[in-house]
C-alpha cells in the first residue's frame, strides 16, 4: 500500500477513535502500539519514537523567550503552552510521549490530551511529513516543530528513553489493544461504517 498524505491523519484519528473506547486520554503508549499494528496490516513499515512535545498556542509561541523566565500566572491572557517534556518518571507512570514514525510521517494519535480548548489550544490526532532528520535517524538534540493553520505551534524532540517497552500497554496481546487494533482496521478498511 502507497498511502496518499491524507492517509496518514485518518489513521491517527482512526486509532485515536478506537483506543478511546478501551483506555484513557493519556494513552500514547497504547495509541502508539494500535498505530504500529494498523500500520503493519497495512503493510506500511513503522517504528515507535520517544519523544518530548509541546504546544503553544499562537501569543505563547510568539513571546516564549520572554515567558520562559515568569511563571504561568504572570503569562498574559492567551498565551498558554503545555507539554510532556520527560525526566523524572512516578511510579507506575512513564513521563514522555510515544509517537509513531513511518519513514518521513511523525504520527501522533493521542496528541489531544494536550488540548485546552477554554485556553485556545486546539490541538488533535494528526500526522505531519517532517523534515529529512526525521527520517529514520532520529537524535535526541533534533526538534520537529509543526505550526497549525491557526498558528498555534507543536514541537517534538526526540528521548531516547525506552522504559514505556514496560508498560503493559505495550503488549501486542493484551485484550484491548486487540480490540483496538480490529476496530481501528474494519474503521480504516470500510467494514466499520
Amino acid at each position: 500500500m502507497s498511502p496518499s498524505p491524507g492517509w496518514y491523519g485518518l489513521l491517527a484519528a482512526t486509532v485515536r477513535q478506537a483506543v478511546l473506547t478501551q483506555f484513557r486520554q493519556d494513552s500514547c503508549i497504547a495509541s502508539a502500539r494500535v498505530t504500529l499494528l494498523v500500520c503493519h496490516y497495512f503493510g506500511i513499515v513503522a517504528k515507535p519514537q520517544a519523544v518530548k512535545v509541546c504546544a503553544y498556542t499562537p501569543l505563547a509561541w510568539e513571546q516564549r523567550a520572554r515567558l520562559a523566565s515568569l511563571p504561568a500566572e504572570q503569562w498574559p491572557s492567551g498565551a498558554w503552552a503545555v507539554g510532556i517534556t520527560g525526566g523524572e518518571h512516578r511510579p507506575g507512570r512513564w513521563n514522555g510521549h510515544l509517537v509513531a514514525l513511518a519513514g518521513r510521517w511523525l504520527i501522533d494519535p493521542s496528541l489531544d490530551q494536550l488540548a485546552r480548548p477554554h485556553l485556545g489550544l486546539l490541538v488533535a490526532a494528526s500526522a505531519w511529513q517532517m523534515p529529512e532528520h526525521w527520517s529514520g535517524q532520529v537524535a535526541e538534540d533534533e526538534q520537529g516543530q509543526i505550526t497549525q493553520p491557526d498558528g498555534s505551534v507543536i514541537t517534538y524532540d526526540a528521548l531516547s528513553d525506552t522504559t514505556w517497552r514496560q508498560s503493559p500497554n505495550w503488549s501486542a496481546k493484551a485484550p484491548g489493544i486487540r480490540r483496538c487494533t480490529a476496530l481501528a482496521i474494519r474503521h480504516l478498511t470500510g467494514a466499520g461504517q
